[in-house]
């Protein structure tokens, strides 16, 4: 999740774009075209009708298709995919229902991470104005008091300048660390994509995220296409064809090759590392009973439930790291000042 959006919400991008797809599907399923839809929508969901109604026109004009037309109305590339592949499969209605509930559940994530975090961002930054105010006008004082009564006790401000300090400690901490992250992620993506997938797996707690979110596309991909009638084959050259996503092309070549070879999905699937767990048996029993397609879209919800628990995880992780930062520095705080005031009355 970008930590960017989470903040800060594009200014050139539609308000309500999750509303603005499960309306569009609606009328699509009552017989409207998709681009007699938008415009018809427009209104309702953006401030900028001209621009977004003249993109459309645009797309339209030079034959483009769906893809294009989202492209230029600013949906990520996660869902551009999809939308490619439902212009295949024909069933792009159902689709951009889909993706509605996709978007409005990665919304409602954005808004509760927004509304978790604010709270301890806020005392955080109060707690650094009060370390920082504590610094310039009770230390130097305090520590003046101290040192006219005796000489010795230049340890004990040394230690209330060293806890006065403590969210430094913790800024610092966490620059190092974003600093860190950005740094692996950019030296990964510089590797080729095999490369970069062996590390993408081997992370922790970054490998079951990337390999949920990876089985789930895949499963969905495919799934859709062999009920649309694709072939199996057909349907893995279709997701070897697509330009969004470079590891999904990697795969897909992997797994047409090992089915030309003469393996089953399921071998193939079984003898690879990127999958999430238990995706062979699904697609085992899809083969078996020649429902593959229905098995995918059926594990594929499952891989949606996976990762909206997963997530709900990780965000209920986050808002008590934040306070237990916070708990650290109030009693550095509460430390800093009463060394120095036990030391004078000892003094006294």
């Amino acid at each position: 999740m970008n930590i960017k959006n989470i903040f800060q919400q594009p200014k050139d991008r539609i308000e309500d774009m999750p509303a603005l797809l499960f309306k569009t599907a609606d009328l699509m399923k009552e017989g409207y075209r998709l681009a007699e839809s938008l415009i018809m929508l427009l209104p309702y969901y953006t401030k900028h009708e001209d621009k977004w109604r003249e993109n459309i026109q645009r797309s339209i004009g030079e034959g483009h298709g769906a893809t294009e037309i989202f492209k230029r109305l600013k949906v990520d590339d996660e869902f551009l995919m999809a939308i490619y592949f439902a212009e295949q499969h024909g069933d792009l209605a159902a689709t951009l229902a889909l993706i509605s509930e996709q978007m409005k559940y990665k919304k409602e994530m954005k808004m509760h991470l927004k509304k978790i975090l604010t709270y301890p961002l806020f005392m955080f930054l109060i707690l650094i104005a009060f370390f920082v105010a504590f610094r310039i006008y009770f230390l130097p004082n305090i520590s003046n008091l101290v040192m006219t009564r005796s000489t010795d006790d230049l340890a004990t401000i040394q230690w209330s300048k060293l806890l006065l300090h403590m969210p430094d400690y913790f800024i610092s901490l966490g620059v190092f660390m974003a600093c860190l992250i950005i740094g692996v992620m950019i030296y990964i993506r510089k590797k080729n994509i095999q490369l970069r997938l062996q590390y993408l797996i081997k992370i922790p707690i970054i490998n079951t995220f990337y390999k949920l979110t990876l089985t789930r596309q895949i499963a969905r991909t495919i799934g859709y296409l062999l009920i649309a009638g694709f072939s199996l084959q057909q349907a893995i050259q279709q997701l070897k064809s697509q330009h969004f996503k470079q590891d999904l092309q990697y795969i897909a070549s992997l797994l047409e090759e090992r089915i030309i070879f003469g393996q089953t999905l399921s071998e193939s699937v079984s003898r690879m590392p990127y999958f999430f767990h238990k995706f062979e048996l699904f697609v085992e029993h899809g083969e078996k009973n020649g429902l593959l397609g229905r098995e995918l879209l059926l594990y594929c919800e499952i891989l949606d439930e996976k990762l909206k628990y997963y997530l709900s995880i990780v965000v209920s992780f986050i808002q008590p790291i934040f306070f237990i930062i916070i708990a650290i520095c109030i009693i550095a705080a509460y430390l800093s000042i009463l060394l120095p005031m036990y030391k004078i009355i000892d003094i006294v």
